[in-house]
């Protein structure tokens, strides 16, 4: 089970104990448009088994970003090819799946 919510302007979640993730952030969010990069922020979890998928509204995959974990267990992922609209992250660490971290481009 996974509980969402805003923290401050981040979303994040957090799954329930006993499981492989303690929170995921992602931000800016929502993001003005033309900025080119969001982050996810890892954490104290560090992986390189991560595989990171964005989709639109429709369910379409719309970017699989390149994963380089930076000194901080950021994700930076490039975004400016993206139009306006709500997107959703969908991140896979071996068997556990969080799905749907929404993020807003703004026009």
């Amino acid at each position: 089970d996974l509980m969402m919510g805003l923290v401050g302007s981040e979303m994040c979640i957090r799954d329930r104990p006993n499981t492989i993730f303690k929170s995921i952030f992602l931000y800016p969010n929502p993001i003005e448009k033309g900025k080119e990069y969001i982050s996810l922020n890892f954490g104290n979890y560090f992986t390189k088994d991560a595989i990171i998928n964005v989709y639109d509204l429709f369910g379409r995959i719309v970017l699989k970003p390149e994963i380089e974990f930076d000194e901080l267990n950021n994700i930076k992922m490039e975004i400016k090819s993206l139009q306006s609209g709500i997107y959703f992250v969908k991140v896979k660490i071996q068997d556990n799946e969080l799905k749907a971290i929404p993020f807003i481009i703004l026009q």
